[in-house]
C-alpha cells in the first residue's frame, strides 16, 4: 500500500526519473570507462538529489490562516449550481486536505445596516489531493445565502481567502 502512495520512496515517480536513471548512468559508465565510475556515482547522486527535492508535492492549506487562492474556472450546472476551480501557488501543489475535511471561505460583506461584517462559511471540496494544482469547490446559491451569493458573484481571475 505504500508503495502506491506519491510520497513513498518506491512510488513509480521516484523509480522512474531517479533510480532508473542513476542505473543507467553508473552501469553505463562501467561498461564504457571504468576509471569515471566514481564521477558518474556522482553525478548520479547529484541528479538524483536535485529531482527528488524538485519534485515533491507540496501541501499549501494552513490550517490556522485564511489563504488566497485564484479563481481559475467556473463551471456553471445550473442556474443556482456551480463549480469553482481555485489554482493553487504551483502544478505540483496539493491542498492536503484529509477526506471528509473541509476549508472555510471568509469574505467582508456589507451588512443591511450598512457595516462590513466578515462572513466565514464551510465547504467541503470535490476534488482530491490526487489532482495538484487546483481544488474544486461544488456551491449551491441560495437567494439569502452570504457567502454562496458572494461565490456566484466572483469572476475568473478573483481571489477568495
Amino acid at each position: 500500500m505504500a508503495s502506491n502512495t506519491k510520497d513513498s520512496l518506491l512510488s513509480r515517480h521516484y523509480i522512474d526519473y531517479v533510480y532508473v536513471p542513476a542505473v543507467l548512468l553508473v552501469a553505463g559508465t562501467l561498461i564504457v570507462k571504468r576509471e569515471w565510475v566514481p564521477y558518474s556515482a556522482a553525478l548520479a547522486l547529484v541528479l538524483g538529489a536535485y529531482n527528488f527535492w524538485n519534485f515533491q508535492i507540496k501541501k499549501v492549506l494552513k490550517p490556522d490562516v485564511f489563504q488566497e487562492f485564484e479563481l481559475q474556472e467556473k463551471t456553471v450546472i445550473s442556474h443556482n449550481v456551480a463549480i469553482y476551480r481555485f489554482k493553487l501557488p504551483s502544478s505540483k501543489s496539493i491542498l492536503g486536505l484529509p477526506i471528509g475535511q473541509h476549508i472555510s471561505i471568509g469574505a467582508p460583506l456589507k451588512q443591511q445596516d450598512g457595516t462590513i461584517k466578515e462572513i466565514v462559511r464551510s465547504y467541503t471540496p470535490i476534488s482530491g489531493d490526487h489532482q495538484p494544482g487546483y481544488f474544486d469547490l461544488l456551491i449551491k446559491s441560495y437567494p439569502q445565502g452570504n457567502i454562496s451569493k458572494h461565490m456566484a458573484s466572483l469572476v475568473v481571475g478573483q481571489a477568495i481567502r
